[in-house]
């Protein structure tokens, strides 16, 4: 009667080894995210139209993002942050998100492309120069 009390408790412990074992495993296992990037396909320096060709090309690591859930360029001109406008880009293909913003008038204008794809949000900031400011009139951002 004791050798079976004694296999059937070897038994039981096995058991449970083993599945303590596999939980170990499953949390020891990193969860990593890939990040999403956002580049300008846009040069710096622009004439004075008005209408400013916004585009950028969104990644996750080698894939184009054509299932970003939101783009939105916001756009202002130095030194006037508060009057700042959000435009929604469009998708036009492999990964790239394009919007036609309105331009008032020459100067430096800064440009956050508010992007949010896959659960992660991320708002590249660039300038841009539109026609031939005076420079020496530009509020630094």
């Amino acid at each position: 009667m004791m050798k079976k009390w004694a296999i059937l408790l070897f038994l039981v412990a096995t058991i449970l080894a083993g599945c303590t074992d596999k939980d170990e495993k499953v949390q020891a296992e990193p969860s990593t995210m890939i990040e999403v990037k956002v580049d300008y396909l846009v040069d710096e320096k622009q004439p004075f139209k008005k209408e400013l060709p916004l585009s950028v090309h969104v990644t996750q690591g080698k894939e184009d993002v054509d299932d970003a859930t939101s783009v939105k360029f916001e756009i202002w001109n130095s030194g006037e942050r508060e009057q700042g406008k959000q435009y929604d880009a469009k998708l036009k293909g492999k990964g790239v998100y394009e919007a036609a913003v309105p331009i008032a008038k020459e100067g430096v204008y800064y440009v956050y492309a508010h992007t949010e794809a896959r659960g992660l949000h991320v708002m590249p900031k660039k300038q841009f120069i539109i026609g031939n400011p005076d420079l020496k009139k530009v509020k630094k951002e």
